[in-house]
């Protein structure tokens, strides 16, 4: 168990014993040619504080001289900024690898300039807005939150923590995306299989002309309005960021259930949506969240009515992508897409077991180097 408090034999700790402790190894270190380095294209703030807080994070824990960050434009319009900034990175003759995570829309576009310029850096899309199988085909390595699988565990655990009715949030560029129709898809089969109702409900979109502002206040008022309506045994998805922390507001004060977010971590949307602070020392600490999180919903009389996966989707898939480059120029990979060290690195970023499942469609189309991603469910 995470603690904030020290013991006295922490405290009584000697100058002697602190000299002969060891300095955290550096991503230099861990490469075999040194000058190597990875860029990282994120998002900005404003799309999701979590994902580039762990950009820079990661630049931050190894280094600015190791570590090359770059940004998304907040306008999925802005395909020619996506593809200049990304350029940016493979213009340094030292950048081996760029991790796209999340990989946005244009990402596919930028991976082709990137190749006719730089075609030997590996290139790895996470969690790809475009079509899973393009940006797999585009991608040196593709890994992708659940699809389908993704869709089924949300409604299996809506049903076992009591819920008659399923809501599902969303707007038509979000349903555009194919990894959230198959998520919605399966979902909704699911979920009618298990006898629950399934409800569509289309929210201002984000980057639309209500903006963020927008489409959260219509959460708040519209899932008020649901949970009168259908009563608290009603369960809540929203397929955006955006859409959490409002999402989660509402479902605390009413006593409904959410299943869990659209990006499942404890980061996304509990902590402010429940008035909550992570000490410095634990920003990135998931299990300090989880505990945090658990006893504030107790306190509110709440706690069993709110999902999350055991980890953080987004710091897992960011520092296993980086983990994986560092060995792959290490050569440590059985080519550019070895799927036992890729398992192997998202497990030990998520500090638990994870299933992965190689790419395959109706149309017949096997990819063995793009992933479907499913964690382990908690209840908080």
């Amino acid at each position: 168990k995470t603690s904030t408090e020290q013991t006295p034999a922490a405290e009584e700790k000697t100058e002697e014993a602190a000299e002969t402790e060891q300095p955290a190894e550096t991503l230099a270190e861990t490469f075999a040619d040194s000058s190597a380095k990875i860029g990282i294209m994120t998002t900005t703030v404003t799309s999701s504080e979590e994902q580039f807080r762990l950009a820079t994070q990661i630049q931050e824990k190894y280094g600015a001289d190791k570590i090359i960050v770059q940004t998304y434009p907040d306008a999925i319009s802005e395909v020619e900024t996506t593809i200049n900034n990304a350029m940016m990175l493979a213009s340094d003759p030292d950048c081996k690898a760029i991790i796209f995570c999340q990989a946005m829309t244009g990402t596919i576009a930028a991976i082709e300039k990137i190749r006719e310029a730089r075609p030997d850096i590996l290139l790895i899309s996470c969690g790809p807005q475009e079509e899973v199988a393009a940006a797999g085909q585009a991608s040196d390595v593709c890994y992708v939150k659940g699809g389908a699988q993704h869709g089924v565990q949300i409604a299996e655990e809506a049903y076992a923590m009591g819920a008659k009715y399923l809501l599902h949030y969303s707007f038509p560029r979000s349903m555009s995306i194919q990894v959230t129709i198959e998520k919605h898809d399966a979902m909704k089969a699911r979920a009618e299989e298990l006898g629950m109702t399934f409800i569509d409900v289309t929210t201002p979109d984000p980057k639309g002309d209500a903006g963020i502002t927008g489409c959260q206040q219509f959460i708040l008022e519209d899932a008020a309005n649901k949970i009168a309506e259908y009563g608290v045994d009603c369960a809540f998805y929203g397929s955006t960021v955006q859409m959490q922390e409002p999402l989660i507001k509402v479902i605390a004060e009413k006593g409904a259930i959410y299943t869990m977010a659209a990006d499942p971590s404890p980061f996304q949307g509990f902590i402010a949506a429940l008035g909550l602070e992570i000490p410095e020392e634990h920003q990135n600490d998931t299990e300090y969240a989880i505990e945090v999180i658990h006893a504030k919903l107790e306190e509110m009389g709440v706690s069993g009515r709110f999902g999350c996966w055991n980890f953080s989707v987004w710091d897992c898939f960011m520092n296993a992508g980086v983990e994986y480059a560092v060995a792959y120029i290490n050569g440590e990979t059985n080519g550019t897409c070895d799927e036992a060290v890729l398992k192997a690195k998202l497990e030990e970023a998520a500090g638990s077991e994870v299933e992965i499942t190689p790419y395959s469609d109706e149309n017949g189309l096997s990819l063995d180097n793009t992933f479907y991603f499913v964690g382990g469910l908690i209840i908080l």
